[in-house]
């Protein structure tokens, strides 16, 4: 019961990792985009570097949330074994 409880006030609050993945990274990729077409100031590059990482982070804890619920589920596996 309150496993479920948590967990849905997880979603709520912090929403689902996979979107918030795709969504950043695709800000990035437009970012990208515009940078390489030039002209673009140093905040813009500043600005950029700051999306990067935040598209890292959002990997990190959405690697880091996989592994958890295959723990979880009883599913996690060994890799390159």
């Amino acid at each position: 019961m309150l496993k479920g409880v948590l967990k849905k006030w997880n979603k709520d609050i912090f929403g689902n990792i996979k979107v918030k993945v795709e969504e950043e990274t695709k800000k990035l990729e437009q970012m990208q985009d515009q940078f390489e077409k030039g002209n673009v100031t140093e905040e813009f590059t500043m600005h950029m570097v700051d999306q990067e990482n935040q598209v890292e982070l959002l990997l990190q804890q959405s690697k880091h949330s996989g592994s958890r619920n295959q723990e979880q589920n009883g599913t996690m596996t060994m890799t390159g074994v």
